[in-house]
């Protein structure tokens, strides 16, 4: 596991879990020495972000996703490609979340998340082999205090030759 990107945050925002809690609650998964791992400053658009913190709705806290390996078509520059644009990849994202609900965040992933995280590679390790884009979401809410998964898997576009 390698951390390939960590966005500078404003005070008000933190992650809420780091390198060696994700690297511990993973432990064992077939997938841990490929995965990156990026902390990111917060969902596109930005401003949609901040206005669900700001009226405390449920975000996504983690995203973990597979993308299987492409051939790269017309507008695939060789430059892409040699830059592993168009390999296999396992990625994890950690957005932020308020400095109050720290503590309550890495808790529930802790206790919660991670170990679906875990399960969910397992399991898309096993489904690879299809072509499809996998992702699982990590709803954070902090009004219930509790956190919800969202499973996607989508067919993969295949390039022309």
């Amino acid at each position: 596991m390698r951390t390939t990107s960590r966005s500078k945050l404003p005070q008000s925002l933190s992650h809420p879990i780091g390198l060696e809690t994700i690297r511990s609650a993973l432990t064992g998964v077939p997938q841990l020495e490929d995965l990156r791992l990026m902390f990111s400053s917060g969902h596109w658009p930005a401003t949609q972000f901040r206005q669900s913190l700001r009226n405390r709705e449920p975000y996504v806290l983690v995203t973990a996703s597979h993308t299987p390996a492409s051939k790269p078509g017309f507008i695939g520059s060789n430059d892409m490609a040699e830059h592993g644009y168009y390999e296999e990849a396992w990625e994890l994202t950690v957005h932020p979340t308020l400095r109050e609900f720290r503590a309550l965040a890495r808790r529930l992933l802790i206790a919660e998340g991670l170990p679906a995280i875990a399960s969910w590679l397992r399991k898309a390790e096993t489904e690879a082999s299809d072509s499809r884009y996998r992702r699982v979401e990590l709803v954070f809410d902090a009004d219930r205090q509790f956190s919800l998964l969202a499973n996607t898997s989508v067919p993969r576009r295949r390039s022309r030759r």
